[in-house]
């Protein structure tokens, strides 16, 4: 390895307090330089509170944090056992110690983590986020045995249903959700149906909303925009009439057109009357005095209506997502209710409390509750840390570097491609431009070597990166996260090896692309098979794509092709066809008059399976249209399949329909592999099967057991793994996997399938002042009329032009010795 440059201040030299921000491109070695500096921390007699407990490194992935435990482990056993390696070597260097101490420093480090393991903190940030709320529970009115919470949705439903039924006898709930339901059909669109369930629009707007919400420190308040946006109203309305009050004066006749425009100002109908263009001709041209004198008072009147819009199109930008806003306010404290019932905690609400407690009073006893206090933290991934996490460790890191302590960060800008989950790669700019802390001065380093790839691929990306985007509209915005101008030179032992190559296709159109194989998918397969014939294995190639979608293609083409693969969204249990019949059983039995799933489950392969061995029903689809005609169609379909086979629903169903209600959803599940065999016919299952009854185990252990409220969170999409099943590293198949999935990954061949086209910014402003938010939604009609409007949409635009960049630079240095890249252009692209 090389040496690295963020640890080349040896013991001797080493002034603490100490701040390193290592910026570090792909494959750089950045796992490598935390454990090395955290060796260096552990190993030293000179460097102050390097006691184990004292020690604390943030990683963002558990598989991270795990890789990095190993690699610390493995370099004090080497440097124990007296095996030369180059990592060694640096270490050596790194500390004041001769052959003989150094040896028995390690053994003794190897010995205090193995009898104090739980104090080796090596973690993510949410676990240790997590750890502290746990430490001070009592203090925020927790138990300090509460579990904690990734999905928002179930939790909102119940607290959403809790105030909806205090509407007939609180007076101020009533007045609060009829006031929301009128700002709600004021933002609908001209033409739009009519909202007739409020609380179905609020639920799907209010679950994301609250995420950002909470990703922030401050609350939102915009409430005196409503006011603003009243009188802006008023003024546009007042405005298009002067003009027709300044025609009917000078005795001068208005266009057609702006004759409507009055019609709808005098109705008083903004919403039709802003879509308009407002400063179009309003006057009939004419010869005379009067006529000029009309032109000219128009033109004013006209200057000012501008000005009105603008500024009414920024209070209904600012004012979009205040009826959110407000239920989310109301319902936090019906919230906190369900929570202490439950004892849970949800994640994003554990960083908003710390960051709003966490100050300099606060901090001491944060540390008495831990039991020590950390004096040094190293963070891996730097760029991907969101705000109100960095809120949440900047007084605690700010109290340790005041008291000796020392802080090591390493990130890539270029690679911050989590910005959906509250990252932001800004945080991180900030400090290589200017000083964070006032105790200390930042030491800000960079690692240069790319240890991972081959000399072809380090030039492709430099290529790409430095020399075509440059000459793109993007090439601005690629400079902020650094993609036009980073350094990165090939490791000795990879120059002139490797190899790159582009292709570029033509998508092909829908009637065409399903009568023949697409030239993207034949490229594809031709490259698997070449690869294939020249040594490597399978299991040594990975494809990208940009996201699910484009997955299931590409797992379709190898699965025809008979090329075994491992699909990382496969892995969800709920892509298994056997999970969907399951749940379809679980939706029947929750609502017997669910006919849809009551057929989906008698016509899958599990009952079919099932009832093989006795009375199979024969022509059962015939069955079902047959239900379709009898004169009785409102009976549900269950009770005509309970008439014409009343053994099989004596056998298979009648238990199970006793049960439901009265039995936990875990016992349930167990009732249903039990009754229809399962283990046995679905042997092929057997690991979606177990994964299914521990995702039950552990919903049922977050204190519901609510068949309903499982089925809701079967269908949402939950952070994490929690639905997925363990991926053996040792299957000899082809990775398919998204962009995002394959960060801090590293393959022998990579073959990126990217689609053009532009991302589609996200239409949510979230700006925080003096921890109040301010919220708003842009659009490029609004931003077109209103410039505070217009300089937000160009802000979300460019950030997501930069992930969108990141994700680029992120698939094109994944791979070790060969590229593949095929670009797939879409028609009238």
């Amino acid at each position: 390895m090389n040496t690295i440059p963020s640890l080349s201040t040896i013991e001797p030299n080493f002034s603490l307090p100490n701040f390193t921000l290592v910026t570090a491109s792909a494959g750089s070695g950045k796992t490598h330089a935390l454990t090395l500096r955290f060796a260096q921390i552990l190993l030293s007699t000179r460097i102050p509170h390097n006691r184990l407990p004292n020690i604390l490194a943030i990683t963002f992935t558990n598989n991270a944090a795990a890789e990095m435990k190993q690699r610390i482990l493995e370099y004090l056993k080497c440097a124990y056992l007296g095996i030369e390696k180059p990592e060694l070597l640096e270490l050596r260097q790194l500390v004041s110690l001769d052959d003989q101490l150094f040896r028995r420093r390690a053994g003794e480090c190897i010995a205090t983590i193995l009898d104090q393991y739980s104090d080796f903190q090596v973690q993510t940030i949410d676990s240790f986020i997590i750890r502290l709320l746990k430490a001070s529970a009592v203090e925020f009115g927790f138990s300090p045995r509460f579990d904690v919470s990734f999905a928002l949705a179930p939790a909102f439903n119940e607290s959403l249903e809790i105030v909806s039924r205090e509407i007939t006898r609180d007076p101020a709930t009533y007045a609060m959700l009829k006031e929301i339901a009128l700002m709600l059909a004021e933002n609908q669109r001209p033409g739009s149906k009519f909202l007739w369930n409020p609380f179905t629009r609020l639920f799907q707007e209010l679950v994301p909303l609250s995420i950002r919400i909470n990703s922030h420190k401050g609350e939102p308040a915009e409430e005196y925009w409503v006011e603003i946006k009243a009188r802006a109203a008023q003024a546009i309305c007042d405005g298009v009439i002067a003009v027709a009050t300044i025609a009917r004066n000078e005795g001068v006749s208005l266009t057609r057109l702006y004759s409507q425009l009055v019609d709808l100002a005098t109705a008083g109908n903004i919403e039709l009357l802003i879509g308009r263009t407002l400063d179009q001709k309003a006057l009939l041209k004419s010869k005379g005095a009067a006529y000029d004198r009309a032109v000219e008072q128009v033109e004013r009147t006209q200057e000012e209506l501008r000005r009105n819009i603008a500024l009414y199109l920024e209070a209904k930008a600012r004012t979009y997502y205040l009826p959110y806003a407000l239920v989310h306010r109301r319902l936090t404290s019906v919230l906190e209710r369900i929570r202490h019932r439950r004892g849970e905690v949800q994640l994003s609400e554990a960083n908003k409390l710390l960051a709003n407690r966490i100050n300099e009073e606060f901090v001491p006893e944060v540390f008495f509750a831990l039991g020590e206090r950390i004096h040094h933290y190293l963070i891996d991934e730097f760029q991907d840390t969101a705000p109100i996490q960095w809120s949440a460790l900047h007084p605690l890191i700010e109290n340790s570097l005041a008291q000796e302590g020392s802080l090591f960060l390493v990130g890539d800008m270029k690679q911050s491609i989590y910005a959906f989950r509250g990252a932001d790669w800004q945080i991180m700019k900030r400090m290589t431009e200017r000083e964070e802390f006032l105790s200390v001065q930042c030491d800000r380093k960079e690692l240069t070597v790319n240890w991972r790839s081959s000399e072809a691929v380090v030039r492709f990306v430099k290529h790409v990166f430095q020399e075509i985007i440059p000459r793109t509209d993007a090439a601005e915005t690629a400079a902020l996260s650094g993609l036009t101008s980073f350094h990165q030179e090939v490791r000795a032992g990879a120059k002139g090896t490797g190899y790159a190559e582009m292709s570029l296709f033509e998508e092909q159109e829908e009637d065409e692309a399903a009568t023949r194989d697409s030239p993207q998918q034949r490229k594809l397969l031709t490259i698997l098979v070449d690869c294939i014939n020249r040594g490597y294995s399978y299991g040594d190639i990975a494809i990208l794509t940009p996201n699910n979608e484009h997955v299931i293609e590409v797992s379709r083409w190898l699965n025809n092709a008979n090329i075994a693969f491992m699909s990382h969204s496969s892995l969800d249990i709920r892509t298994r066809r056997i999970t969907g019949e399951i749940l379809a059983l679980l939706k029947f039995l929750d609502s017997p008059v669910n006919d849809l799933a009551f057929a989906t489950f008698i016509t899958g392969d599990i009952y079919t399976r099932a009832v093989s061995e006795k009375k199979q029903p024969e022509h059962l689809e015939k069955f079902l249209f047959e239900c379709r005609s009898i004169n009785d169609s409102y009976a549900p379909l269950y009770t005509q399949f309970r008439l014409k086979y009343p053994d099989l629903w004596s056998l298979h169903f009648e238990r199970l329909f006793t049960l439901t209600g009265y039995l936990p959803v875990y016992d349930l599940i167990a009732e249903i592999y039990s009754c229809f065999d399962v283990f046995r016919h679905h042997a092929e299952e057997e690991a979606t099967l177990v994964r299914l009854a521990e995702v039950m185990k552990e919903f049922e252990a977050k204190g519901s057991n609510s068949l309903k409220d499982f089925l809701a969170y079967s269908t949402e999409y939950v952070e994490g793994d929690e639905w997925n099943i363990e991926r053996s590293s040792s299957a000899d198949a082809v990775t398919v996997m998204t962009v995002h999935k394959a960060k801090g990954l590293g393959f022998p061949v990579v073959i990126a399938l990217l689609y053009d086209g532009r991302p589609r910014p996200d239409n949510i402003s979230v700006e925080e002042q003096n921890n109040t938010l301010r919220l708003a939604r842009t659009t490029k009609e609004w931003a077109n009329k209103s410039a505070p409007i217009q300089e937000l949409y160009r802000n979300i635009e460019q950030r997501s032009m930069v992930d969108s960049l990141n994700k680029l630079y992120v698939a094109l240095t994944r791979a070790r010795e060969e590229m593949f890249v095929l670009c797939v252009k879409r028609p009238g692209a």
